[in-house]
C-alpha cells in the first residue's frame, strides 16, 4: 500500500514515496524550473526507478493543494489526477499549511500563509489535545515576528511530502481541489480589463 505524494506549491518541487508504515522509501527534490508538468513526471519517473516501484504499485495519491504558487499547484493537481485516473485510483490533498504542521513536529503552532501585502491565512494546531482551528484570514504588521510561515517569500522551507511520515497523515486528506484564498494576479487583471470592456 504505497503513497505518493508530491509538492509543486513552492519554489521546489519535492515528491516522496510512503510506505503503508509511515516510511519514506524514497524522496526527491527539484529546484522548480519553467516546464514544472515536463519536471513533474521526470520526476516521479526517477523517483519510482530509483526505488524499484511501478506506478501500478501505488495505492493512493496525494498532492499539495496549497495555498502556494497558483501555476505550480493547477499543474501538480492535474498530473496527479491523470496518473491516478489512468489506474482507476482516486487523488487526494493535503493542505500547504497542514504538511507543514504535521512535518514541524511541534505539538501546538500556528501555520500562516501570506496572501498579499499585510493579509495571512493563519490555522492553529494542538496535537496533544487534537484540536485544530479552521483557516483565518489575519493582518499582521511584521512577518519577521511570525515563526511557522508556508513558503516564506516563495521559497519551499520544508519539504511538505514528509507528512506523509506522520501518524495523522490520513487525518489531514482532503479533495484535490486547489486551496486558494485570494485570486491569482491573472484573475484579477481578467477582472479588472472585463470591468472596463
Amino acid at each position: 500500500m504505497n503513497t505518493l505524494i508530491v509538492d509543486t506549491s513552492g519554489d521546489m518541487l519535492f515528491a516522496s514515496l510512503g510506505s503503508s508504515c509511515g516510511a519514506v522509501l524514497a524522496e526527491t527534490g527539484v529546484k522548480m524550473k519553467s516546464n514544472i508538468n515536463e519536471n513533474l513526471l521526470k520526476t516521479v519517473d526517477f523517483l519510482l526507478e530509483t526505488s524499484g516501484t511501478s506506478l501500478n504499485e501505488i495505492e493512493h495519491f496525494y498532492t499539495v493543494t496549497g495555498p502556494g504558487s497558483f501555476t505550480g499547484i493547477r499543474i501538480g493537481v492535474s498530473t496527479m489526477l491523470g496518473l491516478a485516473s489512468s489506474l482507476g485510483k482516486k487523488l487526494k490533498g493535503i493542505s500547504s499549511m497542514d504538511a507543514y504542521a504535521l512535518v514541524c513536529g511541534s505539538e501546538q503552532m500556528d501555520v500562516w500563509a501570506k496572501l498579499r501585502m499585510k493579509s495571512y491565512v493563519k490555522k492553529s494546531y494542538d496535537f496533544k489535545n487534537m484540536v485544530f482551528s479552521d483557516y483565518e484570514t489575519v493582518t499582521a504588521e511584521n512577518e519577521d515576528s511570525i515563526t511557522h510561515i508556508v513558503n516564506r517569500e516563495q521559497k519551499s522551507s520544508l519539504n511538505l511530502t514528509h507528512a506523509v511520515k506522520h501518524k495523522y497523515f490520513t487525518k489531514f486528506g482532503c479533495g484535490y481541489e486547489p486551496l486558494y484564498f485570494r485570486k491569482s494576479e491573472a484573475e484579477i487583471n481578467f477582472d479588472q480589463r472585463r470591468a472596463c470592456g
